[in-house]
């Protein structure tokens, strides 16, 4: 019986149903400065939809699943349907086109009906360029709610019926079909529309014949339904005009109202065996238990709530209490109180006021001290930062005796020594390209610990000061440099002080042409 009461209620409705649109040929191709524009014909289908269609390029994973290429692609290619009825068409426009490089598409057009797509080939030229169609039109792909009689109606030319166009797509898509019957239609699946100087029809009442034909083996039939919604079978049969009323034909005839039977007990044990009740069933099963998990957890909240209410019954207690003059003697009976219950539940202990209070002052008093600590290491580097480089203490690390200056009793002499900043030089610019800046500082400046009278060294480590930003180590080291130079006009300087009116505008040292530092104690 399944489908039974679909096919009476299809037996007196219209045979010809709305149609939707499809996708005819390219018409023109035409390439000039704004960029590209193509037309495609959209051919209407038996009558217009209910609701306008929509057009659009499908995404390029689609297109390349279709098996169309899309490497060539204009990015920046749209479509636009125009038009309605029989005047409408499909607009493509591409603005990053170039001539002589051809390209595909898949066009979409969504209608009420579902889903048609076509691909197309277009090769723009200086001159306009040419196209063409790249295989049939195709539908979907399909859905639950979808039937090969609504997908024939949809797509089937006004001359053809809808049992003839039901055969003629089961004929070019028989992989497409669980079987052979216009009723096993499987989900999820693109059909090929053959153009209508391509269709191979059946005669009217042949087509009508087999369908009523398969329609009674599909309802004979034992074996289990594909995977899909129940289809809705085609009308017995057609015709090219709305089928006429059955009370016009026959004034005696009286239609009796419908009415609800049950069903047999043979077909009840039947669904009750079939897998999607088995899994219906398991569905309602666990629905129940987690409603019982809710009504569980239900239970435990009102208990949550019951407690929280005593809670604040002896919190409100409390509070009527303190409104009463507070004494010594009374602060000391509370805290011996607290105390007893903390000693003779050791557990609960942190549930009490009094422990709580002391905890958060330990907690406090404990960040207020990190706070302290943290902000005088704060001031000690920044004031650190603020010396100039010479007075700023060095890595900490000793340098090797046969380095260090060669000092008579009674005369000041410095040995001169010949150092090779090229390697500290190179490190540096590699740690620089890495963005390895504080790692690229600390080479330079041990480099200066050994060498202090070293341009290079020095120029490069106002580089990392002013890439890093490090204001007060920047003005230090320039002061160095500004002494050891001597001379404003100085090329090396000038670029220093570029740099320093970034970093530090308002500061002398980098004021005026000459940027003479202010003379110190």
């Amino acid at each position: 019986m399944r489908g039974a009461g679909t096919l009476l209620a299809l037996a007196f409705a219209p045979a010809v149903m709305a149609g939707a649109a499809g996708l005819g040929k390219l018409q023109s191709v035409a390439v000039d400065s704004d960029g590209l524009e193509a037309w495609v014909a959209v051919h209407p289908g038996a009558e217009p939809p209910s609701r306008p269609a929509r057009s659009r390029v499908a995404t390029r994973p689609v297109q390349a699943a279709a098996g169309l290429e899309t490497e060539h692609r204009p990015r920046d290619l749209t479509a636009e349907l125009v038009g309605q009825g029989r005047e409408a068409r499909v607009r493509l426009t591409a603005t990053d086109v170039r001539p002589g490089q051809g390209f595909e598409v898949l066009l979409e057009l969504n209608t009420p009906a579902g889903r048609l797509a076509r691909g197309y080939r277009i090769d723009p030229t200086a001159a306009g360029g040419s196209g063409r169609a790249l295989g049939p039109l195709r539908f979907g792909p399909t859905t639950s709610g979808q039937t090969l009689y609504r997908i024939a109606n949809a797509v089937r030319p006004r001359a053809v019926t809808g049992n003839q166009m039901m055969l003629a797509l089961l004929a070019v898509n028989p992989d497409r079909f669980n079987r052979n019957n216009v009723n096993a239609l499987q989900r999820g699946v693109l059909l090929d529309i053959p153009a209508e100087d391509a269709l191979e029809l059946v005669p009217m009442a042949e087509a009508d014949q087999r369908v009523r034909a398969q329609n009674k083996a599909w309802l004979d039939s034992d074996a289990d339904m594909p995977a899909q919604a129940s289809p809705e079978p085609p009308v017995e049969a057609e015709s090219r005009d709305p089928a006429p009323d059955p009370a016009a034909a026959d004034p005696g005839l009286s239609i009796r109202p419908l009415r609800l039977l049950p069903p047999p007990e043979a077909l009840v044990s039947e669904v009750l065996e079939t897998p999607t009740f088995q899994r219906l069933q398991g569905q309602i099963e666990r629905m129940q238990a987690s409603n019982e998990a809710l009504a569980q957890e239900n239970r435990e909240l009102e208990t949550t709530l019951a407690t929280m209410q005593q809670s604040l019954g002896d919190l409100q207690a409390e509070l009527a209490a303190a409104r009463e003059p507070v004494g010594p003697a009374r602060v000391i009976d509370a805290v011996q109180a607290q105390w007893r219950q903390a000693m003779a539940a050791p557990g609960q202990a942190l549930q009490l006021p009094l422990v709580q209070y002391m905890l958060l002052g330990l907690l406090g008093l404990g960040l207020l001290t990190l706070w302290i600590i943290g902000s005088r290491r704060r001031r000690r580097e920044v004031a650190e930062q603020s010396m100039p480089a010479r007075w700023q203490p060095r890595t900490g690390h000793p340098e090797p005796s046969a380095d260090t200056a060669d000092v008579a009793l009674g005369e000041v002499s410095v040995q001169d020594r010949a150092v090779d900043h090229t390697a500290a030089l190179a490190a540096a610019d590699e740690l620089i390209a890495h963005g390895r800046l504080d790692e690229a500082q600390t080479r330079l400046d041990d480099a200066l610990g050994a060498a202090p009278d070293d341009l290079a060294l020095r120029l490069k480590l106002l580089d990392v000061l002013y890439l890093r930003g490090d204001r007060s180590g920047f003005e230090a080291e320039a002061h160095v440099l500004h002494a050891q130079l001597g001379d404003a006009s100085d090329e090396r300087w000038q670029r220093v002080q570029a740099q320093g009116r970034t970093l530090a505008p308002a500061h002398p040292l980098f004021a005026g042409p000459a940027g003479a530092p202010p003379e110190s104690g």
